[in-house]
């Protein structure tokens, strides 16, 4: 979906929440491309820090504006183009097994999509390396959390803290806790999408046997023939006697 100029402009000033419900950074403007599409985005985060986001982990619906986290737009991109090459791997084979195509273009169409299948295989990797990185972040945040949930804990019980504080910082903690856990449940099942994705399921190149033509015996007839005889004749002279 194509995210225009004059939508974006409603969102300056405004706080963005991410795909969990948090609202973590402000849009102060963006950037666009000739035809006046929305090609990144201009955020503070907070400190007088900002920085650039691209439109692709931007979405807008309902009247708000979306942050999409890094490794979620990639995993959407990569997803949909390895699915997409595997139906172009299959509908090759398909034209080829009914003799739409010849043999020459269908190993020409083959070889490139061998290559694309290897690069996209070799990014896929890497692009499970970082989702594993990402929950080693997200599992090392929540132990920091359920630190600190226990140590004001222990301060309201030993009287360091009053009821009212506890409970302000017990809530927010709480809150933030469950923000965590739902992309934590949404980035292990992107994971698991991602390392399902199977090439192997494209099914080797069929192989046209050549068509095998035999030819019938003669027929046998029936009727008899004369056969020719390829011996030399023998020949009889008689000779008449002379009488006395």
């Amino acid at each position: 979906m194509t995210f225009l100029a004059k939508d974006a402009k409603l969102f300056i000033g405004k706080s963005i929440a991410d795909l969990y419900g948090r609202f973590i950074v402000r849009m102060v403007g963006f950037s666009v491309d000739i035809k006046n599409g929305v090609t990144s985005v201009e955020i503070e985060s907070g400190g007088g820090d900002f920085s650039s986001i691209p439109h692709s982990q931007i979405s807008i619906g309902d009247g708000s504006i979306v942050f999409i986290p890094a490794w979620k737009s990639s995993s959407n991109a990569f997803s949909e183009e390895y699915t997409s090459t595997l139906k172009k791997v299959h509908v090759i084979q398909e034209l080829y097994g009914r003799g739409e195509v010849s043999q020459e273009i269908y190993e020409e169409f083959s070889k490139q999509n061998e290559a694309i299948l290897n690069d996209l295989e070799t990014r896929r990797s890497t692009l499970i390396t970082i989702l594993k990185n990402e929950a080693e972040r997200l599992n090392a945040k929540i132990r920091e959390l359920q630190t600190f949930i226990a140590n004001i804990k222990v301060e309201h019980l030993t009287g360091d803290i009053d009821d009212q504080a506890y409970g302000t910082a017990n809530d927010a903690v709480q809150v933030g806790l469950e923000k965590i856990y739902l992309e934590k449940k949404d980035l292990e099942t992107t994971l698991d999408e991602i390392t399902k994705l199977n090439p192997t399921l494209v099914t080797p190149m069929p192989v046209l046997q050549p068509t095998v033509v035999e030819t019938p015996p003669p027929p046998i007839s029936l009727t008899p023939t004369l056969e020719t005889s390829t011996e030399t004749p023998i020949v009889v002279r008689i000779k008449e006697e002379s009488s006395s």
